[in-house]
């Protein structure tokens, strides 16, 4: 009972001090003060900070706050998350800020839609893993049937194996023969988190499971495959709990 109490109190501290910032030169606090203090800077600052400062620390912070509100994954914003891709991936040496494409890529991936997917293919093929990896981790979000080939080549040949991971997962949205041939070749990938994302969305595709391994996949066909052929295993046994 001690011990939360004084947590109470701490925390009614760290409150009270944090409101230094609210008070009016008088010394009150205004109700302005307070709205900033407990919800942040406007939509308006944000969208400055975002796309006009100088700082690309500064510019990260406000595009992963305007982008944490449904109207933030709408536009103009989503104009403005692309410019900054497209801006920024331009960039040579250390005029780049890849965390800062980052965040734009996380949230083109959040809001989803086609859109500004070709602006996520070609972050796909960024220099940074980083860079590579969100765009992989939005395209399984943002469905186009333009993103099949970038994804397939990807997910055979990227160096990293989280991209080639990511690919493979993102590659779910499409039931396509091209795309069970990839996944069926990434089964040999030397890595088992590409094979097990792999072997997961071939189950996804097929609707059933042939085996983890690619001999166990050959000659696949989907049009010879109806979707939901796979057997349901019983709910009641905790072994299928987690699979």
């Amino acid at each position: 009972m001690r011990t939360a109490s004084r947590t109470g109190l701490a925390l009614v501290i760290v409150m009270l001090s944090g409101l230094g910032g609210c008070k009016a030169p008088n010394g009150g606090v205004t109700p302005r003060g307070l709205l900033k203090f407990a919800f942040g800077p406007s939509p308006k600052k944000l969208a400055e900070q975002a796309f006009e400062s100088p700082d690309p620390d500064v510019r990260r912070k406000a595009v992963v706050r305007l982008s944490s509100h449904s109207w933030g994954r709408a536009e103009p914003y989503l104009k403005g998350y692309a410019a900054i891709v497209t801006a920024e991936i331009r960039k040579r040496g250390d005029r780049r800020h890849p965390t800062l494409i980052c965040a734009a890529l996380r949230a083109l991936g959040r809001a989803g839609g086609a859109t500004y997917l070709s602006h996520v293919l070609v972050a796909l093929k960024d220099p940074s893993p980083e860079v590579r990896w969100d765009a992989a981790a939005a395209l399984d979000n943002m469905i186009g049937e333009e993103a099949v080939v970038a994804l397939r080549g990807s997910a055979l040949s990227d160096a990293s194996v989280d991209v080639r991971a990511a690919c493979c997962r993102a590659l779910r949205h499409y039931r396509r023969q091209d795309v069970i041939n990839t996944l069926i070749r990434c089964l040999d990938d030397d890595e088992f988190a590409v094979r097990y994302q792999a072997h997961r969305t071939l189950k996804d595709l097929a609707g059933r499971d042939f085996g983890p391994d690619g001999a166990d996949w050959a000659g696949v066909r989907l049009d010879k495959l109806p979707v939901g052929t796979e057997k349901k295993k019983p709910w009641w046994n905790p072994i299928n709990w987690f699979r």
